[in-house]
């Protein structure tokens, strides 16, 4: 089980037909049993128009179990869609 619910993804080149940065702003764990998270990310996607640059925010909610980390909640999306 790993020390932290989430960890930000993997180097996504040559993996994935879109560039990305996640940027992880905020961590808090009470009492190694739950865990709140929040991360920005861009990406430059190919959309039915052509190329298009995307930007938002997401929160995550855990809690650890005898089992490891149990996401309970996430939400956000797209700045100008939420």
């Amino acid at each position: 089980m790993a020390d932290r619910p989430h960890s930000a993804p993997p180097d996504s080149e040559g993996q994935a037909p879109w560039d990305h940065v996640v940027r992880m702003w905020d961590l808090a764990v009470a009492r190694q049993a739950s865990a709140v998270e929040g991360a920005l990310y861009e990406a430059d996607v190919e959309a039915d128009g052509g190329p298009a640059c995307i930007a938002g925010r997401w929160t995550e909610i855990y809690r650890r179990t005898d089992d490891g980390w149990r996401m309970l909640s996430v939400g956000g999306g797209p700045d100008r869609k939420r």
